[in-house]
């Protein structure tokens, strides 16, 4: 509840509050940082003064120091806010709907996007990313490239949106 109290209370008329950098602090329960700034920004409308785009950088350093890995899924932060590998979700993106899943751009904080071709890709996926990337595609290819996307899942997992460009480059 620390995210929700802090935003009440600037609701309430709070000027200053007390935030610690990727939840780490002299206990638990305290307020991450990036968390409130961004409910602040974005949801209250709220001019922190704090600069979005640096909100990475400064987590990558204080883990840094720290030597407190952030986890994958940390909210704002963590390295797979903005990893998409569910056909679904890559479809909406590469189809120019980022905003289904991504409340925000990932550079507003300083993030970049990742996009994973895996074990639910679907041709229309190859397609939109063909579209989205402008390379041409034989369409009747489809099918050998999503044949290589399933020899690496087997092998990694995965395979990466650059990945699948190569593919896509060399039929």
């Amino acid at each position: 509840m620390a995210v929700a109290n802090t935003c009440a209370a600037v609701e309430g008329g709070a000027e200053f509050v007390d935030l610690v950098v990727n939840g780490l602090g002299d206990r638990a329960g305290n307020c991450s940082m990036e968390e409130a700034v961004m409910a602040l920004e974005c949801l209250y409308h709220v001019d922190t003064g704090i600069k979005l785009e640096k909100l990475m950088e400064l987590s990558k350093l204080v883990e840094r120091i720290s030597k407190i890995p952030v986890p994958k899924n940390k909210a704002i932060v963590g390295g797979n806010t903005f990893t998409h590998e569910a056909d679904i979700h890559v479809a909406a993106i590469l189809s120019g709907r980022s905003d289904t899943f991504e409340p925000y751009k990932p550079g507003l904080v300083g993030q970049t996007r990742q996009i994973y071709f895996g074990s639910t890709t679907s041709t229309d996926s190859i397609i939109n990313l063909a579209k989205y990337r402008n390379l041409k595609l034989d369409e009747s290819r489809v099918n050998e490239i999503l044949d290589k996307i399933k020899r690496e899942v087997e092998v990694k997992g995965y395979a990466s949106d650059s990945e699948v460009e190569q593919f896509i480059k060399s039929q």
